[in-house]
């Protein structure tokens, strides 16, 4: 009975475990902020936007302002021609918030200050944010 009972123990500790770390989001060591936030904190002079979406995606829309730094595979080389200053706070987006969490992890890892748009563009053109295109 001892045995049934470890086992069964056994399987709920791993089971609540498992399903702790699947529903779980990967915390970020920068602040993703909302629509209205993000709009705000882009109007700072010591804020340089970033969008991290593809030329093409780029070239359809973005916000004004901002300058496109690809994410992926090229993303570190994509950034050393940026030249961003790091004495400024990088404010990334993508399209929809996925890319830009990895990219901003990636600024950090580098020494730069990071705030990303929840929900990306797809969050600022809902919420009317205007785009322009090149």
């Amino acid at each position: 009975m001892k045995y049934i009972f470890a086992l069964l123990l056994l399987v709920v500790i791993s089971t609540a475990a498992t399903a702790q770390i699947i529903g779980s989001k990967k915390a970020h060591a920068f602040p993703s902020l909302e629509v209205a936030s993000f709009a705000d904190t882009i109007k700072n002079k010591n804020v340089i936007l970033v969008d991290v979406r593809t030329p093409q995606e780029f070239a359809e829309g973005h916000i004004e302002g901002a300058i496109n730094v690809m994410w992926g595979k090229t993303f570190d080389d994509n950034l050393q021609r940026a030249k961003l200053d790091k004495t400024k706070i990088i404010a990334v987006y993508c399209r929809g918030g996925r890319r830009s969490k990895m990219a901003g992890d990636r600024l950090i890892e580098k020494g730069y200050k990071v705030v990303d748009l929840d929900g990306g563009i797809a969050a600022w053109q809902k919420e009317g944010g205007a785009v322009v295109t090149k």
